[in-house]
């Protein structure tokens, strides 16, 4: 995953700037004060903090995900197709507001996935 995202970094969006960070255990607390987006790739093997700060969107791999403040969940659809569902308790939680455009965009599945 980290192949995948190393072209993000340094790339602008708007005034802001991606900066990639892969956290440590020792660093994680401070590297989550200036955190945006944090995407867990597989098992955590660090400790989040809890409640995580404001304005932290949490994206995990897999709809039934673990870990109860994630906000995005990823998966893949029966044919192949990258999907997403929201949970919007999680969403609520971290401050962030999401477009309406993102939110009819989700697949919130009454079967276990985020919601």
């Amino acid at each position: 995953m980290r192949e995948a995202l190393s072209p993000l970094h340094g790339k602008m969006v708007g005034k802001s700037t991606i900066e990639l960070v892969h956290v440590g255990q020792e660093a994680a607390t401070n590297k989550f004060r200036a955190c945006q987006i944090l995407y867990q790739v597989g098992k955590l093997t660090i400790d989040l903090p809890q409640p995580l700060p404001l304005g932290l969107v949490l994206v995990v791999n897999g709809e039934n995900s673990v870990t109860p403040n994630a906000s995005i969940a990823l998966m893949h659809s029966d044919d192949g197709r990258l999907e997403f569902s929201i949970n919007q308790a999680a969403v609520l939680a971290s401050g962030v507001k999401m477009s309406s455009q993102l939110l009819k965009l989700a697949v919130n599945r009454p079967s276990g996935g985020a919601k």
